[in-house]
């Protein structure tokens, strides 16, 4: 008679990689981690990850991933779903303004990195000239939405009196 006893003993040589991916697409907005030193056959869920902090975008735990460590390690992948941040665009005028002026822009959302266009000037009001718009203390040009609320200011000044009188 022969015996043959057999050991067996489950791999955790194993990997797994997360990605990072903005929910609804699948742009990747962080390079891939790999996880080592995984046992086969063990679960990993989504929300038990730390998911990192990537600017301009939130971790969306809503939407939960799971996945079971196996051999083939192309298919060992848990996704991790971003949403975009969204951030307000509002205009306001200062200086001298007139008293019926067009209405600066209403506010508007924005996601990040969206491209942003600066509204048009107002219409011209007699005995005053409007300035611009400007972003702090630069003129206003089209802009990448950042990751924080923007204020766009339009200065108006009153002209000096030409000093004719009829």
């Amino acid at each position: 008679n022969i015996t043959v006893t057999v050991t067996t003993a489950k791999r955790t040589d194993l990997s797994y990689t997360i990605k990072y991916v903005e929910k609804g697409t699948t742009n990747t907005i962080r390079e891939s981690t790999t996880v080592s030193s995984q046992e086969f056959g063990a679960e990993i869920v989504s929300s038990t990850i730390t998911a990192p902090e990537i600017t301009g975008f939130k971790y969306d735990s809503r939407t939960p991933d799971t996945l079971t460590i196996g051999t083939d390690v192309n298919q060992n992948v848990i996704t991790l779903y971003y949403e975009r941040n969204k951030h307000k665009v509002t205009y306001e005028y200062t200086g001298e303004v007139p008293t019926n002026p067009t209405p600066a822009p209403t506010e508007a959302e924005y996601a990040y990195e969206a491209n942003v266009t600066i509204a048009s000037a107002p219409a011209a009001v007699s005995g005053y000239t409007f300035e611009g718009w400007k972003r702090g203390t630069a003129d206003a040009t089209d802009f990448t939405m950042p990751d924080e609320d923007v204020r766009i200011t339009g200065n108006w000044t009153k002209n000096a009196d030409a000093g004719y009188k009829i």
